[in-house]
């Protein structure tokens, strides 16, 4: 207080004896002083003081109103006082340059709330009323219920059955958050994509695997390839109804099937070979394999009674009468097992 006297009085002294640009110039340097130590620029004060020596002299009334301009002027700890020792609000104050600024903002975040913009942030009660509770649910843009939601997974989108039952554990699991039904329908739309993408990949792996290990497998095998996939598969079917099924697809560690695994197969083909080597003649005969070798000579039988058919003549008598001998041996070797 006894500062802004001082440049108060020793303003006025000056503006009395000075005259013309030296008035100016005067006012000029009280108003530069008087901004600095305020925390102000002294861009403007001296602009005003240089025009007004220009002109000649602004004269007494004019440096009165330049200090009574530097008196309206901010204290400069203005945003120490306002943080009132709080060292983080200190911190936010340090963004703005003058406190019309923190009014600027305070007024525009109070128009937002006025035009319901920004609400009041109102947690759940937990230990309120089920009736309270779906009140502010509703009130917050939540369904009473996870049943409630409102599901829009794109055009043409169908859940399966599978896909429904995790969809509603899953929205469950999300309305117990308060999840909005904006927000939840997006993020159950993202899992679903997540886990077609998935399905996807992994189905496209399979054909791959199976590809690899055909290519592998026939390479190594020969002309026994398709025997020895036989035998794996005779011996297969012997096992319970839905074995041979869940054998083959399920999956090593590596995430491929049993079935295209070469490993698994070769170890398989050499059983089925020790087991019952009749399993490499007739493919998918299971337990039933007495009675295809049965089936198979009597259509064989049958040509060999025209002796113009094609066990005895054409491209296919040869093989016709190969497979013919094969199939006898194969059914004494069972008779002599029996």
């Amino acid at each position: 207080m006894n500062l802004n006297r001082r440049f108060y009085e020793q303003t006025g002294e000056h503006a009395d004896a000075g005259q013309g640009a030296d008035a100016g110039a005067t006012a000029a340097a009280a108003a530069a002083a008087a901004a600095a130590l305020a925390g102000q620029s002294t861009e403007g004060k001296v602009a005003d003081g240089d025009a007004a020596g220009a002109e000649g002299g602004a004269g007494k009334e004019e440096a009165k109103e330049a200090v009574k301009d530097i008196a309206a002027t901010w204290p400069a700890d203005w945003r120490t006082q306002m943080a009132k020792g709080d060292e983080k609000m200190l911190k936010q104050l340090e963004r703005y340059t003058s406190p019309n600024d923190v009014w600027d903002k305070a007024k525009a975040l109070e128009t937002r709330v006025s035009k319901g913009e920004l609400k009041a942030v109102v947690p759940f009660p937990d230990k309120g009323t089920p009736e309270q509770q779906t009140a502010w649910r509703l009130e917050n843009g939540i369904p009473e219920a996870p049943d409630k939601y409102t599901i829009n997974l794109g055009e043409g989108v169908v859940m399966g059955e599978n896909d429904k039952a995790i969809a509603d554990d899953f929205l469950k699991a999300l309305h117990s958050k308060n999840m909005p039904a904006g927000l939840a329908n997006e993020t159950l739309k993202w899992y679903m994509d997540f886990a077609q993408r998935q399905e996807e990949a992994r189905y496209d792996g399979d054909k791959k695997a199976q590809q690899e290990f055909e290519d592998s497998m026939r390479a190594e095998w020969g002309n026994e390839y398709r025997p020895n996939l036989n035998a794996v598969h005779a011996l297969l079917d012997l096992a319970p109804e839905g074995v041979k099924g869940r054998f083959l697809e399920g999956r090593a560690a590596d995430g491929k099937p049993f079935g295209s695994d070469p490993a698994t197969l070769r170890w398989l083909a050499g059983l089925a070979r020790q087991i019952n080597p009749i399993t490499t003649l007739v493919p998918n005969a299971g337990a039933n394999i007495n009675e295809a070798i049965g089936d198979e000579l009597a259509k064989l039988e049958g040509l060999m009674a025209n002796k113009g058919s094609e066990y005895w003549k054409g491209p296919m008598a040869e093989k016709n009468q190969s497979r013919y001998r094969q199939l006898i041996d194969a059914q004494n070797s069972q008779k002599g097992r029996g």
